[in-house]
């Protein structure tokens, strides 16, 4: 069961390796996504008839705060998969 509280931030986190790899997070109105040096930014609204288009310039506090978490959980990602001990 899910925590209730939690409703307003579920996220889904994604990675698409390339030689610079894309990393993304699908939320509930936006999926934004960039490369992990940090450039070709995009953020889509989902439930636009046109989600081809970036919205990015006209939601940057949205795009910002999805930026952090999507950063957050990819270098955590990183920390976790070196210092996480191996268990038979």
């Amino acid at each position: 069961m899910r925590d209730s509280r939690f409703d307003k931030q579920r996220y889904a986190f994604t990675i698409v390796h390339y030689s610079i790899p894309e990393i993304g997070l699908i939320g509930k109105d936006y999926y934004f996504r960039m490369r992990e040096d940090g450039s070709n930014k995009l953020l889509v609204d989902a439930h636009s008839a046109t989600p081809e288009n970036n919205v990015l310039a006209a939601h940057p506090k949205i795009a910002a705060q999805m930026e952090a978490l999507t950063r957050g959980i990819h270098e955590t990602a990183k920390y976790m998969r070196y210092h996480n001990p191996h268990q038979p």
